[in-house]
Formats: structure tokens, C-alpha cells, sequence
């Protein structure tokens, strides 16, 4: 979550798992006894929203059916922006628990965070274990918060946040391939990305995320714990439930922003990594025949995709680092023959394809200009073929085709390091490497062939 204001900040249908299963994968049948855990940090200018949230919680506990309630155990760990305010509490239809009052903590230190996952499973043993990370998220980086990218949790008390492969390092301590958690749920911005997901896909079963922007209040709680037994039902049951009352609250609150939620299937991400390494390896093979305008095609393709958080920093003015993999398929198929062959409209069909099995259900608003353009959808993933974005950075741009050459392959080492593999230590932050994704797609590739030269400029 963002806290931008109540429009713009970064934080119905339905079904059972058997209905849409996560790949048929046995081990994700309905539960008894699910552990909930929402990590929810508050060390920061969201506080505000954190008790509004917990407060939801409540509500949905006390509307949910007595039985499904004494199912559910819903544990967050709290840390706001006093000192020594971090708890642990477990919210009930009574109301708020303190179970645990702890030393101040750093919701940044992936150990904080694996902490808290095994303090869930020794207390509170399940069937099934979810996990909610609550605050802001940094799927698309500002320029002007470079490099902190690809994290989530930032707390403002210790000057640290969660970089992905830290996520997934305090995950992998608790959790594996053999024994995935249900769901991993991201209530905060810019998280829906396929690189997210690749980095998470042998830890948990199903992911929910948004592409784009959440406004400061996030998910819907009470709208979910009231529905419960969708919790039980399994782990994709769950996540569409996320993307379903996501829908109905943007709706009925914040229509017309492009706000966007998505439930990924993420035992599907091996293939859609193989779907996307095939039109990576056919757009560069085009732009390779292209000669001096090779960066020109690659980048009409981007700017004619629907893509999120537009900052026009005057610093860099490097807008929309992410882009709509769906869309940006959309737009190759559609301009087949013209920049690109159509072995590059073929291979964004099999992406589609990928995409569409590898999304359960997904969200998009109609928007403004917050997100371009912002067509509306909402369904099953094989229908809507959306709901997770890629990085496609824009290089330094001033408009009009103005872009400034002479640092651009700079430029995108520099403030790109998650991409490019090269570690960085700022700080505390502590050290941000290749995520699993640019280690294994040539679609890092492909964005190092295009910012791999000093390009001539071009005049369309």
C-alpha cells in the first residue's frame, strides 16, 4: 500500500477448489482447521489503517457461522510506529487477543518474519497455513526510492523492508515443495508480478496480488472472514475470495481507479516461465534484424501496454517500470507483420495461454490515467488472460521520444540491480541480488539486449 490518499495508495462469484483446482494437486483439499497469518506492519504512515483493518477482522469473525469460526485461527503480528508497540494477537468473534507482547522488531528482518510463522505453527497447529504480508509494496519502484525494489514491509523505525529472496528465505525455513503453505497473500502495491510469484512458486500453493496500486485500507476483511468456510475450502477458494470481495469493495467505494486483484495458480509458474523464455527469444531474434531501431520496437511494444504506477519523477522521468504481461501480448499479436513477425504473435499466444492456466480469477477496474489504459475485466483466468505483470523498464525519458542514450545502459544497472544480478547494500537493507526469475527466463535476456548498447536516436 501506498498511502498516497484513500484513492491512490499502495496497500462476487466464486467457487471451491474442485470446481478450479490448483492443478489437481491432492494436497490442497478443503481443511478443518486453517491457521490465517497476517503480518502486519505498521511501522509506518499506515497505522491508521492497520486498526481499521484489525477492526474489519472482528467484524468478519463475528458474522462468519460459530462453526467455521472455531476453524479459523486468525494470528497477526502487529508493530506500529511507537517504540515497543510490536504483538501478537488472535482475533476472534470476542474481539482482539494479546497473545505475545514483544521487544520492538524489525518487520524488515526476514528473521522477524520466520519467527512468526513458527510461533503460528507450534500454537497454532492446522491443516492449512495462509499468510497475509500487510504494508506497502514496491513492485515498480519509484525513481526517487531506487534501489529498494521488489520489497515489501517497510519499517520506518529500523530503515528496512523485505526484499523478495529475503521472503522467500524466511519461508523456506518452515516451508517446501513437499509441504507448501495455502495461500501467500500480498495486502499492499505492485506485488501481482511474475517475478514475485516465480521467487515464491515451491512455498505456497496459491498467491493473491494486485498489479497495480491498492488504496491505504487494502483487502476487504471483513468481507472475507465472514465468508469463512471459502477459506476452508481450499487454497484457490481463498484467493478468489481475496479477488471477489476486492471487487465488490472497489465498487462499491473506489470505482474508475484501475485498481486490479488476482489469484495465481502458482504450480503453473514453471510453464508460463517456459511460455515467456520462447517470446523473449523470438522479440529479440526480431529486434536483433532490426538494426538501429531494434530499441524503438521494443519500446512502442512497451508503451502500448497497460502498465502501472506512472511516476513522472522529474529526475528520471522513468515511468511504468511494470507492464501487463497479458496486455503487452495483446499488443505483439496486434501488431503482427508490422514491428514484429508473426512467429512474435505466435509465441504471445502461447503466452496467453500460460497466463490464462496460471491465473485463477482476476480483477481490473476501469481506469484513469493511473494505469493505461485500463480495460475493464473480471473472470476466470482462462477468460480474462490478465492479472500479472512483468518488468519492461522504460529507459530515461523526457517525452516525445526524447531519451537519453548516453546513460541508459547505466541507468539500468544501476537502479535495476534485483534485474541485472549485480548486489547492492544500502544501509540496513542489507543485500538484493537476481531474483529466481532473471536467473532463469531469457526474458532478462532480452531486456539486457535492449539496453545492452548506445542506441542512435530515432525519429518516428
Amino acid at each position: 500500500m501506498l498511502f498516497l490518499s484513500p484513492l491512490t495508495a499502495c496497500n462476487s462469484g466464486g467457487g471451491d477448489d474442485d470446481k478450479n483446482p490448483v492443478s489437481g494437486d491432492p494436497l490442497d483439499p478443503s481443511a478443518s482447521a486453517v491457521t490465517l497469518m497476517i503480518f502486519l506492519n505498521a511501522d509506518n504512515n499506515l497505522d491508521f489503517f492497520a486498526e481499521q483493518d484489525m477492526q474489519e477482522m472482528i467484524r468478519g469473525m463475528q458474522n462468519v457461522p460459530s462453526a467455521t469460526a472455531s476453524s479459523l485461527a486468525v494470528i497477526v503480528q502487529y508493530d506500529g510506529p511507537s517504540s515497543g508497540d510490536t504483538r501478537i494477537y488472535r482475533i476472534t468473534p470476542s474481539g482482539r487477543t494479546t497473545l505475545e507482547t514483544l521487544a520492538e522488531r524489525n518487520m524488515g528482518d526476514p528473521e522477524t518474519l520466520g519467527d512468526f510463522i513458527r510461533y503460528c505453527r507450534e500454537n497454532y497447529p492446522a491443516d492449512r497455513y495462509d499468510l497475509v504480508l500487510w504494508d506497502h509494496g514496491d513492485g515498480a519502484r519509484s525513481a526517487l526510492r531506487a534501489p529498494d525494489a521488489k520489497a515489501i514491509s517497510v519499517d520506518d523505525s529500523s530503515n528496512d523492508a523485505l526484499l523478495m529472496n529475503e521472503v522467500q528465505e524466511a519461508l523456506s525455513g518452515q516451508f517446501g515443495p513437499a509441504n507448501p503453505m495455502g495461500l501467500i497473500g500480498f495486502d499492499a502495491c505492485l506485488m501481482g508480478t511474475i517475478e514475485v510469484a516465480y521467487e515464491l512458486r515451491e512455498y505456497a500453493r496459491t498467491m493473491a496480488a494486485s498489479m497495480h496500486l491498492e488504496q491505504a485500507n487494502g483487502w476487504d476483511y471483513e468481507g472475507i472472514l465472514e465468508n469463512g468456510e471459502r477459506i476452508l475450502a481450499g487454497s484457490a477458494s481463498f484467493a478468489e475470495l481475496v479477488v471477489d470481495t476486492y471487487r465488490d469493495w472497489i465498487q462499491d467505494n473506489y470505482s474508475g481507479q484501475g485498481q486490479t486483484m488476482a489469484a495465481i495458480d502458482l504450480s503453473r509458474l514453471d510453464e508460463l516461465r517456459i511460455a515467456v523464455d520462447g517470446l523473449a527469444d523470438v522479440m529479440r531474434t526480431n529486434l536483433s534484424s532490426s538494426g538501429a531501431d531494434h530499441w524503438y520496437a521494443a519500446e512502442r511494444a512497451r508503451a502500448l501496454s497497460e502498465r502501472y504506477y506512472i511516476d513522472n519523477s522529474s529526475l528520471f522521468l522513468e515511468s511504468s517500470t511494470y507492464i501487463d504481461l497479458g496486455d503487452l501480448c495483446n499488443v505483439l499479436i496486434a501488431d503482427s507483420g508490422h514491428l514484429f513477425t508473426d512467429e512474435a504473435s505466435t509465441a504471445a499466444a502461447q503466452v496467453r495461454t500460460a497466463l490464462g492456466q496460471a491465473v485463477i480469477k482476476a480483477f481490473g477496474d476501469s481506469g484513469n490515467d493511473m494505469a493505461i489504459p485500463a480495460t475493464a475485466y473480471f473472470g476466470a483466468g482462462p477468460a480474462v488472460r490478465r492479472g500479472l505483470s512483468i518488468f519492461f523498464q522504460q529507459p530515461p525519458y523526457s517525452g516525445n521520444y526524447d531519451y537519453d542514450f548516453a546513460n541508459w545502459k547505466q541507468y539500468y544497472e544501476a537502479y535495476n540491480g534485483w534485474y541485472t544480478g549485480s548486489v547492492y547494500n544500502e544501509g540496513s537493507w542489507g543485500s538484493g541480488g537476481q531474483l529466481d526469475f532473471c536467473r532463469d527466463s531469457a526474458w532478462k535476456t532480452l531486456v539486457d539486449y535492449v539496453f545492452a548498447s548506445n542506441h542512435p536516436g530515432y525519429a518516428p
